[in-house]
């Protein structure tokens, strides 16, 4: 998808019409992890006690959405920081190098309840 509600919400139908049995999604970002919220309430089904969703981001609004949303935050200044590091580095003439930057599991409603 292009990372969007909309696109989250298309590849949600499209998994549910392939494997309607799912009890869980992880979308690519908290904007697609809505949009299959919405595929998923369009369809009578409730988000925890039906399917499980995750997303991506930790962005603006995953803690204000209805089930609060269940994410993966990434540390974007960090993100920043090596990036500009690393930049540096290879315009002065060093070597490229891979550079893991921890993420935080961030659990809220969307994954959670007391029947699971």
């Amino acid at each position: 998808g292009d990372y969007t509600a909309a696109s989250g919400r298309e590849a949600a139908t499209a998994i549910l019409r392939a494997h309607p049995q799912v009890d869980a999604i992880f979308a690519a970002n908290d904007r697609m992890a809505r949009g299959a919220i919405e595929a998923l309430q369009e369809q009578g089904r409730t988000v925890p006690d039906d399917v499980l969703v995750g997303g991506f981001d930790d962005s603006v609004g995953a803690e204000a959405d209805v089930p609060r949303l269940t994410t993966v935050r990434q540390d974007f200044r960090r993100i920043a920081e090596e990036l500009v590091d690393a930049l540096g580095k290879q315009i002065d003439g060093g070597v490229r190098t891979n550079v893991v930057v921890p993420v935080q599991l961030v659990v809220r409603e969307s994954t959670t309840s007391g029947t699971r």
